[in-house]
């Protein structure tokens, strides 16, 4: 119980104080410290290739890269967009960025025309690096700017980018007047800019932004969050502290995740925790990042949805040597309790629910000491340096074991959203408190218990329905890989509970099968009123596209 709260509370209001100071260190001071440290340890490891770089040889290579971007003509603070393919250049050019005191831009491959030009304006991006794409980016970046075939070097569609570097060499744009070849840019810088490199590092404050990623929605224009450098670097060794109790062994982490929406983190992870990033071999099911586990001996995961119901359905994951996995934090949508506990079955007995958001980062994280009871209810514990406040919809706090919307305070929240005080300032307020729309309760002793997004919560006449009261109870199912609850209209406009089933390879199974299953388990006001299969549940990034999967099902409904 040391762990959280040692007086029982009486309203929902958490503050997790911590003895130890908050780590105070730059991005630059912490990649050299590592560059002293472990100077041959592997900083990134990749297992199709076999191809291993070391610390030093990074660090090397990004102080290099930082003063070529020098070179270009670049100033701190410039916004720099990386709209590329994952891989090693991807890594090494935010890095190098935020090394010459540059603002970068995560943008993940798959954008719309429309989006990538108002990014591009919104954030006055000045240089924006292309390649290694699945996708024809310059049949896109055509679309976004007809003109950049002219002779002009300022472009009318987006006239604050003043080039583009691409690593593809079949580019079909090499010769438009701002299009270059990353090899034009590389080497070409001298001691001057060394110098102003070494110069800046004494110059660049923690509170100082560095990155721009982008919360996606369905409608309209993602919002850009910015992120300083303590936001980041502080809440990733917060969080490791906190649940990994100071372990100098978690330092091999499998990646997974996109680095259009997770490079910074990784990248945190590097430099925090002096962390080797591995990159499995590619596969259409997770034995890929089964192998590089076993193989590379990977100590720690981070499980998006779409991840951990791969995981838990790998037909052949006991045949894996997993026994090196230390820590698998299951991070996104609200998970079922089913999918949890296979995880802790099969993956990692040390498997936890992480609770966070684009705007603050990691939030609360499961205790692996609590019990797996308590994991699977996504019960959480408040990181060290936060606040965590649940209220009313009129903001007043709520009594505790009373479900409300969660808002949170602390070092770890984003500076703003880029250029738009006014989106700003509706979800932060004077105080600094963010409101983060999610709803959850908090126990006596601090812990958080998340019930998912308000938007996500059905109303059906006079019930207020959480959609994990239904898929809670749909973990075990043996048909199952994956189970999603909508709303959908009803007679009278009022909203009717439908649920959307994924079947395991070679699984049927009815309706009447389904409510015989979840009789006794769901309220009968709570059940279902329709059942729909799906082959695959619509995605948006990481994350399940409720608005997609609510659109289909209308549709495949006949409703209106």
């Amino acid at each position: 119980m040391s762990s959280y709260s040692k007086s029982k509370l009486k309203t929902s209001y958490y503050h997790r104080e911590s003895t130890q100071p908050m780590l105070r260190k730059t991005f630059h001071e912490l990649q050299d410290k590592n560059a002293r440290c472990f100077p041959d340890r592997d900083a990134f490891v990749f297992c199709e290739s076999g191809v291993r770089i070391s610390v030093k040889q990074f660090v090397d290579e990004t102080n290099q890269l930082a003063c070529d971007l020098v070179k270009l003509g670049l100033k701190p603070g410039e916004r720099v967009c990386l709209w590329m393919g994952d891989g090693y250049e991807w890594m090494l050019l935010n890095s190098a960025a935020i090394r010459a005191g540059l603002i970068t831009i995560e943008l993940a491959e798959l954008q719309s025309a429309d989006r990538l030009r108002h990014i591009i304006n919104k954030t006055e991006c000045s240089v924006l690096f292309v390649g290694f794409s699945q996708y024809d980016q310059y049949k896109k970046l055509i679309q976004v700017t007809p003109d950049i075939k002219s002779a002009t070097s300022t472009l009318s569609y987006v006239p604050s980018l003043r080039n583009i570097v691409t690593f593809d060499d079949d580019c079909p744009l090499l010769g438009c007047s701002i299009v270059m070849h990353a090899k034009q840019l590389q080497g070409r810088c001298g001691a001057e800019e060394d110098e102003f490199i070494q110069t800046l590092k004494n110059k660049v404050s923690v509170d100082d932004p560095y990155i721009i990623t982008f919360i996606s929605g369905s409608t309209g224009y993602p919002k850009p969050v910015v992120r300083t450098q303590r936001a980041n670097i502080a809440n990733l060794y917060a969080s490791k502290r906190n649940a990994a109790a100071n372990d100098g062994s978690i330092i091999k982490v499998l990646k997974l995740a996109g680095l259009g929406s997770y490079c910074h983190i990784y990248q945190t992870m590097l430099l925090t925790w002096g962390a080797t990033l591995v990159w499995p071999r590619p596969t259409e099911d997770f034995s890929g990042a089964l192998e590089a586990v076993e193989q590379e001996q990977c100590n720690f995961v981070v499980l998006f949805p779409q991840f951990l119901s791969q995981a838990v359905n790998q037909q052949n994951i006991t045949s894996f040597d997993l026994s090196s996995l230390k820590r698998c934090w299951c991070t996104g949508n609200v998970f079922s309790e089913g999918n949890i506990l296979n995880a802790i079955k099969l993956l990692c007995p040390n498997t936890v629910v992480m609770y966070g958001s684009n705007q603050v980062q990691d939030i609360s994280i499961g205790d692996i000491m609590d019990t797996v009871e308590n994991r699977i209810r996504v019960k959480t514990q408040v990181i060290h340096n936060c606040e965590v406040k649940i209220t009313d919809t009129h903001r007043n706090i709520v009594p505790v074991n009373t479900r409300g919307e969660i808002w949170v305070r602390g070092p770890y929240l984003f500076q703003c959203y880029y250029g738009d005080r006014e989106r700003t300032e509706k979800v932060k307020d004077a105080c600094g408190w963010y409101y983060t729309g999610d709803l959850g309760q908090m126990e006596e002793d601090g812990r958080l218990v998340i019930l998912g997004r308000k938007d996500d919560m059905i109303i059906k006449g006079t019930l207020n329905v959480y959609p994990a009261e239904i898929t809670n109870h749909l973990g075990n199912h043996p048909k199952l890989k994956d189970a999603h609850v909508v709303p959908v209209p009803g007679e009278k406009l009022v909203n009717e509970i439908c649920l959307c089933l994924v079947l395991k390879e070679k699984s049927t199974c009815t309706m009447d099968e389904m409510l015989e299953f979840l009789a006794g388990k769901v309220s009968p006001l709570r059940n279902p009123r329709y059942f729909l299969f799906f082959t695959n549940i619509p995605t948006m990034g990481l994350k399940v596209n409720r608005k997609a999967i609510i659109k289909e099902a209308v549709e495949r409904l006949g409703l209106s």
